[in-house]
């Protein structure tokens, strides 16, 4: 897709600098912006554990206890001898 633009002197002084310090051409530069413009307004497509992951959520846990998870609550502890059983943990 060709695109005209106009840009004020700034934003032109701003693409010549990016252009110069990052070698790269001005329709990669574009392209990066769009896509990262486009991520920030998408709806959120990722599941509770992804977002859980990407927020340092999963595995933070502190403690000297190791056993707390199996002796924290029943079901916790069931779910932990099944999945060994099933080889997945």
């Amino acid at each position: 897709m060709e695109l005209t633009i106009q840009l004020d002197a700034e934003s032109a002084k701003k693409l010549v600098y990016l252009k110069e310090h990052s070698n790269t051409d001005p329709a990669s530069l574009l392209a990066k912006v769009i896509d990262q413009a486009y991520q920030e307004i998408q709806p959120n497509k990722k599941g509770a554990y992804a977002l859980f992951e990407e927020f340092g959520l999963v595995g933070c846990m502190d403690g000297d206890d190791i056993s707390l998870p199996e002796t924290d609550h029943p079901s916790i502890r069931e779910s932990i001898q099944k999945k060994r059983q099933q080889g997945t943990l």
